[in-house]
């Protein structure tokens, strides 16, 4: 996730210094075709990086015999290969091809990551699965369904084709959802942090608003 984070900021900043650079060159004078120059080298320095991240990414975290990308353990240099809601940032981003996109997806759509309430933040079959409600001192992203990581899955899975499981994804979340807001419990009437993807309970904080919406 920290990767596909960084070369998405990469290629944000290109676009911006690119911007600029066009804003810049529009001036006409001197001083402003010099910045111009500076703000496109800046822009392309971005962009290089974010191939470079793109290339990391792929060439030292995917696994074909695995199918997806794991993550690496940067004091050991070893890899960690647990199944977790990061499998899906690659996706999002845009930087997969057909192949590993499809493998992803496979996964994504397992009974291991996709449960009643939408997909797991990490695998059934991990030994520290657990959708305790707890916040020690975060909240728990070792089992419930979190509604921005499932957008996110959504939006990846259609832009490679997936349709009919993003549609899957987005109906099982939006009805964890739609029951919270039913719900008659005290804790009722509003949304939770995240849901369980054992009960389809809500946890963590009530009233949480942002990335659910």
């Amino acid at each position: 996730d920290a990767l596909t984070l960084l070369q998405r900021e990469h290629t944000a900043a290109a676009h911006f210094y690119t911007a600029w650079a066009d804003v810049a060159a529009s001036d006409g004078t001197g001083i402003s075709q010099h910045r111009a120059a500076q703000h496109r080298a800046a822009a392309r320095r971005h962009r290089q990086r974010a191939e470079s991240t793109h290339d990391t990414l792929n060439a030292q975290l995917w696994r074909g015999d695995l199918g997806y990308h794991v993550a690496l353990n940067v004091s050991s240099r070893t890899p960690i290969a647990a199944k977790t809601y990061a499998v899906v940032y690659p996706l999002w981003a845009r930087l997969v091809n057909r192949s590993q996109a499809a493998s992803i997806a496979s996964l994504l759509g397992s009974s291991e990551m996709l449960s009643a309430v939408g997909l797991r933040s990490a695998s059934a079959l991990d030994p520290r699965y657990s959708n305790a409600d707890t916040i020690i001192p975060y909240s728990n992203w070792r089992g419930p369904a979190w509604v921005n990581v499932n957008a996110m899955a959504c939006y990846g899975l259609a832009a490679y084709g997936f349709r009919d499981l993003a549609l899957e994804i987005a109906s099982r979340v939006t009805g964890a959802l739609a029951a919270d807001l039913r719900s008659t419990a005290p804790s009722g009437h509003t949304w939770h942090e995240a849901y369980s993807t054992d009960s389809g309970a809500p946890i963590g904080g009530r009233g949480f608003l942002s990335w659910d919406t």
